[in-house]
C-alpha cells in the first residue's frame, strides 16, 4: 500500500510533520498550500503538490482535516510506529497550537495512538528548539478544551 504513494516506509518525522499540518494550519482544513506545507517541513516521499500534478484546484473546496483518523491509518499500516518518538517530533518550527480547536485535534490526534502509558509530561516540560510553540501549547494545555 505505501508503494502505492510512493513510499517505502513511514517515519515519526513523517508522520508528525502530517499530524503539525492538520492541527496546525487555519481552520485546520484542507487547502492546496497543504502540500507545499509538507514540502517545507522537509518531509519527502510525499508525492507532489497538487499545483505541480496539474490538478485543477479550482473545485477543491474546504475539508477539515481529522488527525485522529490519520492516526487509525497509520497505526493498521504502520503497528510497529514509535509513538512517542511522533510525540516528540512536534518539536519543529510549524507548530504552533493557538486555540482551543487545534489543541482539540491534537490531543484527539494523540488519544488515537493508544499510547500504553500517560501523557508523556516530559515531552511538555523539557527543552524544545521551537520555544514559542512549546509555550503556546503549555498555556493551551493548561486551560480545559471540553
Amino acid at each position: 500500500m505505501l508503494h502505492d504513494f510512493g513510499l517505502s516506509s513511514v517515519t515519526p518525522l513523517q508522520v508528525a510533520s502530517v499530524i503539525t499540518m492538520m492541527v496546525c494550519s487555519p481552520q485546520s482544513s484542507l487547502s492546496v498550500t497543504s502540500d507545499i506545507h509538507l514540502q517545507q517541513l522537509g518531509v519527502a516521499g510525499w508525492g507532489q503538490t497538487s499545483l505541480e500534478q496539474g490538478l485543477d484546484t479550482s473545485k477543491v473546496t474546504s475539508a477539515v482535516w481529522n488527525p485522529a483518523v490519520f492516526v487509525s491509518a497509520v497505526r493498521e499500516v504502520v503497528p510497529s510506529i514509535n509513538w512517542l518518538e511522533v510525540i516528540q517530533r512536534f518539536d519543529n518550527p510549524y507548530f504552533y497550537i493557538t486555540d482551543s480547536t487545534s489543541l482539540k485535534s491534537l490531543m484527539s490526534s494523540i488519544s488515537a495512538m493508544k499510547i500504553q502509558r500517560e501523557f508523556p509530561i516530559d515531552f511538555l516540560l523539557g527543552k524544545w528548539k521551537n520555544n514559542p510553540g512549546q509555550v503556546e501549547f503549555a498555556e493551551l494545555f493548561q486551560q480545559p478544551c471540553c
